[in-house]
């Protein structure tokens, strides 16, 4: 073999080398990183389809604003104190001559949402009440459907009075929604 040819193998393997660099250190990295970026391009424009398909492919500031409203409306539902719970679960009570031997609200427990921009709290009561079935029925039914919060009846015990006697004793825990904006 000659000095050329000698010359030339070592150049086409240093070239070879070379190119096996490029290929790992500069192309393969690149790759992962174009492959990377079309995935997140991809999860991008799934969000995006999601939001306008939430906004029913309409205007986003339309939904927006009627995201706000839905949001205000809901505010309406939730009562703001325990105090104002109490007094109208007392106030209702009374309308239907139900007898509240006592009232007792616990500690109240927070719910996480991240998605509204309302704070909402869980309020459990117990209540220990005397009335006829057909008021405790009334009553229930203005707690579920007319009340000015959102109530949910958790547990309900209803014992006969004795013999000869049309008065309920009733064991009544229920829970009352609160909220505040954020």
């Amino acid at each position: 073999m000659t000095k050329a040819q000698k010359s030339i193998i070592l150049l086409s393997i240093l070239l070879a080398v070379f190119l096996l660099c490029i290929w790992f250190f500069v192309y393969l990295p690149q790759q992962k990183k174009l492959s990377s970026i079309e995935k997140e391009l991809s999860s991008i424009d799934m969000q995006i389809a999601q939001i306008n398909e939430m906004a029913g492919g309409g205007d986003l500031t339309e939904a927006l604003s009627n995201f706000n409203k839905q949001v205000k409306d809901m505010s309406a539902i939730f009562s703001s104190t325990d105090e104002e719970v109490i007094g109208n679960l007392s106030k209702e009570a009374k309308k239907l001559k139900i007898e509240i031997e006592s009232i007792k609200p616990l500690a109240k427990q927070s719910i996480e949402n991240p998605s509204l921009p309302l704070e909402i709290e869980e309020l459990p009561i117990a209540m220990q009440l005397s009335c006829e079935f057909k008021d405790l029925a009334n009553y229930l039914k203005i707690l579920r459907e007319e009340f000015s919060a959102l109530i949910k009846v958790k547990k309900l015990e209803i014992k006969g009075g004795g013999e000869g006697k049309d008065l309920l004793s009733v064991n009544l825990e229920i829970s009352a929604f609160l909220s505040r904006q954020i």
